[in-house]
């Protein structure tokens, strides 16, 4: 059998087997063996098949998105907002679908609702100013970086991304302040 594993919400990894996909958000693991998916949770047994439900749909949306069908992914993730529009985690796959098939807008307002469904997401936070920067769009994304900064003060990633941010708008003394920043924070963490 052919297939890949990856972690859905934030990076893919390309290995040989059936396609196991893992939300960072929900630890929710799914193995798309050709056949259609299985859950697995706290066991290793799956669950069975539930149609109509918001996770069924969100799974199969996140099959699609597995196998590099973006197109197909959105309906699926359509059905299960519509399902379930209190999950924050259902907005951020179509805005990953919508960002991949190249619609940046419908992905940064998917990106926007999810933040309104969980505004202390460092990880949303962050992905949202990568999306806003690519579009020069470079005061929001240092909004959303400075508020990941106050949620996660500790994490270099913050900093790291804030100076490239800092860097693109001609900002250098703020730009080096938050490398500098991140380069402490990155050696205090190795010690």
């Amino acid at each position: 059998m052919r297939g890949q594993a990856l972690i859905v919400l934030f990076g893919v990894l390309s290995t040989p087997g059936p396609t196991l996909a893992l939300s960072t958000a929900t630890g929710l693991a799914i193995c798309v063996d050709g056949t259609g998916y299985r859950t697995m949770a706290d066991t290793d047994q799956p669950e069975p098949r539930k149609p109509n439900t918001a996770l069924h749909f969100s799974l199969e949306g996140m099959s699609y998105m597995g196998r590099g069908q973006y197109d197909r992914a959105i309906p699926e993730f359509n059905q299960a907002i519509q399902l379930d529009p209190s999950n924050w985690v259902n907005f951020f796959e179509r805005g990953s679908a919508y960002d991949y098939i190249g619609d940046y807008s419908r992905a940064i307002a998917d990106y926007s609702q999810a933040l309104r469904l969980d505004p202390n997401n460092v990880n949303l936070l962050r992905v949202r100013a990568i999306l806003l920067g690519s579009h020069k769009q470079f005061n929001r994304a240092l909004e959303d970086l400075t508020r990941a900064v106050r949620l996660a003060p500790t994490d270099p990633e913050n900093y790291k991304l804030r100076a490239l941010v800092f860097r693109s708008i001609g900002q250098e003394d703020r730009a080096a302040e938050d490398y500098e920043q991140a380069i402490q924070l990155l050696q205090s963490q190795r010690r």
